[in-house]
């Protein structure tokens, strides 16, 4: 019934770190584990925090919407709300992530999900248009794709450097590097499909 793990560290849900220990895993169920030296009892653990070798299963790396730390989590655990190990806040948060100069190599280098980047600017009627698709890429690819958005008019050395000519611009990175791109503005649909033309969604 249960899986002896490597030693790892764990965050729990209270926040407090464990040091590196044995931990048990129970298939099929949140993290449940125990602390063989001091009797105590694991649940809900959020993140891992430090690399991990499961017997079964894999480890993929998410960065933090909100601090930009980089966390380590199970991918079967992406839809029970995991939590960032570094502020605590959700690690998915079902709305478009913004992109800066700032944050824009650390969260597009450093995800093992899929970026898919909206670029564009607040006086574009198109790119007013997308919002919404946007929004809903967000919500219903939020598990799969990393959806974020990036606003050439304030991130113009971005938009250079990635050779925005038309907006809005969608481009879809992995591992760091664009794999596709495509210029105006989509329903949807035509939204959905491309992405899933290129990613397993």
């Amino acid at each position: 019934q249960y899986e002896i793990t490597n030693r790892y560290f764990f965050m729990l849900s209270v926040g407090s770190i464990v040091s590196p220990t044995v931990a048990l895993r129970q298939r099929a169920e949140p993290f449940v584990g125990a602390i063989f030296d001091r009797g105590l009892e694991i649940r809900k653990a959020d993140v891992i925090l430090e690399k991990s070798y499961f017997i079964n299963g894999e480890i993929m790396q998410l960065v933090c919407p909100h601090c930009d730390a980089v966390n380590r989590v199970l991918p079967e655990r992406l839809a029970d709300e995991p939590s960032c190990g570094q502020c605590h806040k959700p690690l998915m948060t079902g709305e478009p992530l913004e992109l800066t100069e700032a944050n824009f190599d650390r969260q597009v280098g450093n995800s093992d999900l899929p970026v898919l980047v909206d670029f564009w600017a607040p006086w574009c009627g198109p790119c007013r248009m997308m919002t919404p698709v946007i929004a809903q890429a967000a919500r219903e690819l939020g598990l799969k794709v990393r959806v974020a958005k990036l606003n050439t008019e304030s991130e113009q050395a971005l938009a250079a450097r990635f050779g925005i000519r038309s907006i809005p611009t969608l481009a879809l990175f992995k591992d760091g590097k664009e794999i596709k791109r495509q210029a105006g503005a989509v329903n949807y649909a035509t939204l959905s499909d491309w992405v899933r033309s290129a990613v397993p969604v």
